[in-house]
């Protein structure tokens, strides 16, 4: 995103040699995030399971949490 914004001031190779990124390591992350997030839905189950529990749980809980509800 950083490359994204400074491209239109600056070259692209330029910006990838500042950065140490390889020009197919920037296309293919550009390409990446175009698609959805895969796990999206079980990001925000975990996160609300998570601030339900006042933060009080741990990974283990979590899954544990998660599987009962299926």
């Amino acid at each position: 995103m950083l490359i994204d914004a400074l491209r239109t001031k600056y070259p692209l190779n330029d910006l990838l040699e500042m950065t140490g990124l390889s020009k197919s390591s920037y296309y293919y992350q550009k390409e990446t995030q175009k698609q959805p997030d895969k796990y999206g839905s079980l990001r925000a189950e975990v996160k609300d399971i998570f601030y339900e529990n006042q933060r009080r749980y741990g990974y283990r809980r979590v899954h544990v949490t998660i599987k009962t509800k299926e």
